[in-house]
């Protein structure tokens, strides 16, 4: 059935013939904060729960120095077998099908020869074979990149990417003190609320009263 916009005059929305969706894929559809933590325990004989990491300094929380951490993601195949985050693979091939997003992978990386980049090429071609990969883009300075939609974790790349787009957070240990942006606990939301944002009469506000009313009550469960 053919979608028609609803919301084009958005301040957010640039008028695209299809909106543009830019996701972040560490710890938006990848496990990577809870594998690193996991790995630094099983090298150091240490306990620690990703769970309880509230920064996204890796260093105060696991007590060492930078080369340390920066180690955990050197590993050859860290990026290539991260676990896929609950419902992201099926929310992305869901995206993928309806055809009416442009969907971009904004990824940050942090070595200089482009092994992360690449693992993380792999990583797609073995989980969503069906995404096309020229659409993975690596950015750490994502506030560059222009979309109509940003999903990610990390709330100062939405503070910088705010003024250009819509912005999404992504549910993580270390940002549960933001309240200022739409929250999400897993892609599997993420088709319903762009529906919503880009093609129904009720925007966003039907799904975030939605979202809310979840969450009262899994805190009251």
């Amino acid at each position: 059935m053919h979608k028609v916009k609803t919301n084009a005059k958005t301040p957010w929305y640039s008028g695209n013939n299809r909106p543009i969706v830019l996701l972040d894929m560490d710890d938006v559809i990848t496990n990577t904060l809870r594998s690193a933590v996991k790995n630094f325990n099983e090298e150091h004989g240490t306990n620690f729960n990703y769970k309880d990491c509230n920064t996204w300094n890796l260093e105060d929380f696991l007590g060492v120095d930078t080369a340390t951490v920066l180690s955990l993601f050197r590993d050859e195949g860290f990026f290539e077998n991260l676990e896929p985050k609950r419902g992201s693979i099926r929310a992305i091939n869901k995206l993928i099908k309806s055809t009416l997003y442009d969907i971009y992978i904004v990824t940050a990386t942090s070595d200089d020869d482009g092994s992360e980049l690449v693992e993380k090429i792999r990583w797609f071609k073995k989980y969503i074979p069906n995404f096309n990969t020229k659409r993975i883009i690596s950015c750490r300075d994502k506030y560059i990149i222009r979309g109509d939609v940003l999903v990610d974790d990390k709330v100062d790349n939405l503070d910088e990417c705010r003024p250009y787009m819509q912005c999404i957070l992504m549910d993580s240990p270390t940002n549960k003190e933001c309240n200022t942006y739409i929250r999400i606990r897993s892609l599997s939301s993420l088709p319903d609320l762009l529906e919503r944002m880009f093609y129904s009469e009720d925007g966003i506000r039907e799904f975030e009263k939605r979202e809310q009313d979840q969450l009262i009550q899994e805190t009251n469960n």
